[in-house]
């Protein structure tokens, strides 16, 4: 896996169950991604920076870019999970 940081957007989001969001994203070059492969999601808060990785649940890549979907479950008072929560479609974010 490229351990080198790259920028994606959000391009979809959706609550699959209450505490379920499947997590579209879209990369801005092309990644060979193989079964069982994560991202490190690159985060920031009132306690500083912090990653959280992510299994990818599907993928569709074409020349130029990757969309990437994750299903992730939100934990009640999760970091991560805050974080995850506060992503809109269009916010732009760093992954690994």
């Amino acid at each position: 896996m490229n351990l080198e940081a790259m920028k994606a957007k959000i391009i979809n989001r959706q609550m699959l169950t209450d505490n379920v969001i499947e997590l579209t994203i879209e990369t801005y070059q092309e990644m060979k991604i193989i079964p069982g492969q994560w991202v490190l999601f690159m985060f920031t808060d009132d306690q500083g920076d912090f990653q959280r990785a992510y299994s990818i649940v599907d993928q569709d890549t074409d020349n130029e870019k990757t969309m990437l979907i994750f299903a992730i479950k939100l934990l009640e008072n999760g970091r991560g999970s805050v974080a995850i929560k506060n992503l809109h479609i269009g916010h732009e974010l760093t992954i690994k």
